[in-house]
């Protein structure tokens, strides 16, 4: 059964793995991409992997957006950007920067060829994302072939970096259980997750409860999939106020914030702090994990973002 919930990304040979982890992306995939070119320009080295703490925005051409991201959308289109240029089996609008940074030349550093994966998060389309995960673990969602949705308590092998997702919002109390691909985080999925050995990242949505707290906004089913896989780093987002990191025996847990635009300040706004962060991994002994906060970073603002300028 273990291996029918396993997928496999092979990596070319190297002795270090560079991967982003990125909070809730809600359609801002383009601004997603770009802080990976400008990362891998920055740092003259190609990224090996993406990672996405939920949310994506996985709402179709055909709709289906649930009341948060409608209200969103009409301030931010930005919001829809799943659809307007990724959804299959073709975008809404198809955009040429997008084609050429994905399926650039591999070794030009301005190319993010590597894959991109997600766990659903509580915005999400979850009957459309149903029907396309199947059953498959690891299943490819966008046009050009670099998304995909690792199913929830399923584990993904990126070049020997273990990797199990559950997805959803923190569950609701006193409610039936959750299905896999649902709003909520269901415990089936902790059930499976924790049918995996040797899980490095546990790459969730939902954050996770605090020892001797109850909050609504954090996930005690989370909490004890980290009990039970005992990762080295879980990852998630759902929450906008920062959260500092929290140890629960060997395993960090980091918050990261939502890939946008700070709503604060003067014109042109900068990027979110902590929206972004590097794995980088060598080995079970040797890793690290830092926030990016760089030069670089800082000078990407609302009106530099992207070559035509956007109303954010």
């Amino acid at each position: 059964m273990g291996e029918a919930l396993q997928a496999k990304i092979p990596i070319a040979c190297r002795s270090e793995l560079n991967i982003a982890v990125f909070g809730d992306v809600h359609g801002h995939l383009r601004l997603m991409l770009s802080l990976c070119q400008r990362w891998q320009e920055a740092h003259g080295r190609h990224l090996d992997a993406v990672l996405i703490c939920g949310d994506l925005g996985f709402f179709g051409p055909q709709g289906g957006l649930d009341r948060a991201t409608r209200r969103h959308a009409d301030k931010d289109p930005e919001e829809l950007g799943y659809a307007r240029f990724f959804a299959l089996p073709q975008p809404l609008e198809p955009d040429p920067l997008v084609e050429k940074i994905l399926l650039g030349h591999p070794e030009d550093l301005r190319t993010v060829a590597c894959p991109m994966i997600f766990c659903h998060g509580n915005h999400e389309n979850h009957a459309e994302l149903r029907v396309r995960a199947g059953s498959e673990v690891l299943v490819n969602v966008d046009y050009y072939g670099r998304l995909f949705y690792l199913r929830s308590g399923c584990c993904v092998d990126i070049g020997g970096l273990r990797v199990v997702a559950i997805g959803g919002g923190p569950e609701a109390v006193g409610c039936e259980p959750a299905e896999l691909i649902d709003k909520w985080v269901s415990p089936y999925a902790v059930d499976l997750a924790a049918s995996h050995e040797s899980v490095h990242v546990l790459l969730t949505h939902a954050p996770p409860a605090l020892p001797g707290e109850f909050s609504p906004r954090r996930s005690a089913l989370i909490s004890l999939a980290i009990e039970l896989v005992q990762p080295y780093y879980q990852f998630y987002g759902h929450v906008r106020n920062p959260c500092a990191p929290i140890t629960f025996g060997g395993c960090t847990s980091y918050w990261l914030q939502n890939v946008c635009f700070r709503q604060t300040g003067s014109k042109p706004y900068r990027v979110a702090e902590q929206c972004m962060g590097i794995l980088t991994w060598e080995s079970a002994e040797k890793h690290s994990f830092s926030y990016v906060d760089e030069p670089w970073f800082a000078k990407v603002h609302s009106s530099n973002w992207w070559p035509r300028k956007q109303t954010c």
